[in-house]
C-alpha cells in the first residue's frame, strides 16, 4: 500500500514538473515567423574600399 502511495506522489511530482516546464516556455508575445534574407559581405578592414580586388602580378 505505501509502495503505491509513493508512485503515486511520484507521478503527480513528475506531471507538475512538466506542466510547470510547459508553461514557462511560452510567451505573452507569439514568435516571429517569416523569411530572413542574409547578404554575405566581403572581409576586409574598416574604413577600406572592399568593392575592388586588389590585382595580384602573376608569377611566371
Amino acid at each position: 500500500m505505501q509502495l503505491i502511495v509513493v508512485l503515486g506522489v511520484l507521478v503527480a511530482i513528475n506531471f507538475g514538473i512538466v506542466y510547470v516546464g510547459s508553461e514557462a516556455g511560452k510567451e505573452e508575445e507569439p514568435a516571429q515567423q517569416g523569411v530572413v534574407e542574409v547578404e554575405p559581405v566581403a572581409d576586409c578592414a574598416p574604413d577600406t574600399d572592399c568593392s575592388k580586388p586588389e590585382e595580384v602580378p602573376a608569377k611566371q
